[in-house]
Order: structure tokens, then sequence, then C-alpha cells
């Protein structure tokens, strides 16, 4: 369990330190899906597939604001490891 934990902190600090990421996180529209329980487990997952095939996030990416902002993150980068 520790080490799970321990996964996820260093998981959420390589966000945290990747601008894009900051902010994406910061606006409003995905402040909202981030409180989504099936968008946490998809985070949890650590596969960007789950994440980018959320009904929620499929549908926040069709607005052209938060499409650009995703279109500057590398999820495959920040979920290496």
């Amino acid at each position: 369990m520790f080490e799970n934990m321990m996964g996820n902190f260093k998981l959420i600090q390589k966000f945290m330190s990747d601008p894009n990421f900051r902010t994406l996180m910061m606006h409003p529209k995905f402040q909202a899906i981030v409180r989504d329980p099936a968008f946490q487990e998809a985070i949890k997952s650590q596969k960007p597939e789950s994440m980018a095939s959320n009904p929620k996030f499929l549908e926040l990416s069709q607005d052209p604001e938060l499409r650009e902002l995703m279109s500057k993150l590398d999820l495959q980068k920040l979920f290496k490891s």
C-alpha cells in the first residue's frame, strides 16, 4: 500500500511539474471533470487511453479552448516512468 501511495505521489509531482498540465488543471471546465469518479479511476489506471476515452473528457475535447490546452500535453511522456 505504501508503495502505491508513493507511486501516486510521484506521478502527481511529475504532472504538476509540467507547465502545460498545470494550465489545463486550473481551467474551470477541467476542474469539473477532475471531480468525476470515473475520470479519477481513469487517472489511477495510468493509461492515457483510459483518460482519453472517458465520455466527459471526450466532450471537453470538443471545446476549442480546452482542445488547444490539451494539444500541448504529451501524455505518453507524462505517464512514462
